[in-house]
């Protein structure tokens, strides 16, 4: 599912389109749901899981996918046994970890060195159909998906805008907008944004970044 909705767009852009849903504002919302889930190495909609890992060496393993929702709890089988979930492994929900535990449950053991041999049923990821939306991360993956439709939509709107016959012109000023700025194309017309993130984008999506919190 998209990271937006066509309203948060429609809000965002004090604007209110006929169509709901939009055929082109659920196209650009989803390309730049890809393109955020591609930057982050995550997928952030609330999903179910079921994969299978190699045996990590240590007691920590990392999941794919974060965070771990407490209900239903996730099942860990290893090596062909299921293990005892707060005996025989915690779990670490925010990171997406699991700890692999002595039969006490508390002191920190080694998984068994295999390949393959980890099955992992678990939920994790954020619920985007819930308004207001409360965790800092789903907040700045919604907003940021906003902000990359909106901008295409500013820039096709100044295109649209252009006369025919204006082929240097290189910016356009909307009302109650700032000017809006493009590069050349090779015959001198003017370009429509694309999806991209820009720096102010990655900026915001860098602590969202999977690599991050495995290495933190």
């Amino acid at each position: 599912m998209a990271l937006a909705t066509q309203l948060q767009v429609e809000k965002f852009l004090q604007v209110d389109y006929t169509n709901d849903p939009d055929a082109a504002i659920t196209m650009l919302l989803e390309n730049a749901t890809g393109l955020i889930h591609s930057y982050i190495d995550r997928y952030l909609p609330e999903t179910a899981y079921t994969e299978t890992y190699d045996a990590p060496q240590g007691s920590v393993l990392h999941l794919d996918h974060y965070p771990v929702a407490v209900a239903p709890a996730p099942t860990v089988t290893e090596d062909g046994t299921l293990l005892t979930v707060d005996t025989e492994y915690r779990v670490d929900h925010k990171r997406g970890r699991i700890i692999r535990t002595s039969g006490s449950g508390s002191l920190p053991r080694d998984w068994r060195n295999k390949l393959q041999t980890i099955a992992m049923t678990y939920t994790a990821g954020y619920d985007f159909t819930v308004d207001p939306l409360l965790e800092s991360e789903a907040v700045v993956a919604r907003d940021t998906c906003t902000r990359i439709v909106a901008r295409v939509f500013q820039a096709a709107a100044a295109y649209a805008s252009v006369p025919a016959s204006s082929a240097l012109i290189k910016s356009v000023t909307l009302i109650g907008s700032d000017t809006i700025t493009y590069r050349d194309t090779e015959t001198g017309g003017v370009t429509t944004a694309a999806i991209q993130l820009t720096d102010a984008d990655k900026i915001a999506l860098d602590p969202l970044r999977r690599k991050v919190l495995i290495s933190g």
